[in-house]
């Protein structure tokens, strides 16, 4: 063989994995939105304010805070209050966390008063879940879920209300199950 098929086997192959990997990670998949009710849960996790791809130093400090007091972090969880098209990247508020139970919520909060509790009560939402093959996997459930949110809002004629620095009524909530990522949003009144 010569060293120009070699080249291009080599390409072709590289190409071929990379677009394997995108299909494995869920590039195809499209998402279905439903209102659905979700809740109650426990929320408990720790502060963050900046650009949400900044945000992984915090779900890391919440995973090492808690697995330091035996208490399971399965499923790790965000909450986003602000719209990234509507605020300020360094202005956007979120908290890295996980469910849990009431109980190792007050320990987590006894030992670590960085942590947060927040109460999902149980109300109507909009749901969409994504296969969760990794990392690849969360963008591309980002890149197509929050688009089909607004599509839908649009579609309902729902007005998302502008960022109110002070209220954390409306937000958005992505849950990092082990087979399937769950994004649910608080549809606005």
């Amino acid at each position: 063989m010569s060293k120009n098929r070699l080249v291009i086997a080599g390409f072709s192959l590289m190409i071929l994995i990379v677009f394997g990997f995108f299909v494995w990670s869920g590039g195809f998949f499209t998402p279905v939105i439903s209102e659905v009710s979700e809740g109650p849960m426990i929320f408990i996790g720790i502060a963050h304010k900046g650009p949400y791809e900044n945000i992984s130093p915090k779900f890391k400090e919440a995973s090492e805070k808690a697995n330091s007091l035996n208490i399971e972090t399965e499923p790790m969880a965000g909450i986003y209050f602000d719209d990234p098209s509507m605020e300020l990247a360094e202005n956007l508020r979120s908290y890295a966390g996980f469910i849990t139970t009431q109980e190792n919520s007050e320990k987590l909060q006894a030992k670590f008063p960085e942590f947060r509790t927040i109460l999902i009560p149980k109300q109507i939402v909009l749901k969409a879940e994504f296969p969760n093959k990794g990392f690849v996997s969360m963008i591309l459930a980002i890149k197509k879920i929050y688009p089909k949110f607004g599509e839908y809002f649009a579609e309902k004629k729902i007005v998302m209300p502008k960022s109110d620095r002070d209220s954390e009524k409306n937000y958005a909530m992505e849950i990092y199950n082990k087979d399937n990522i769950e994004i649910f949003m608080t549809i606005p009144k």
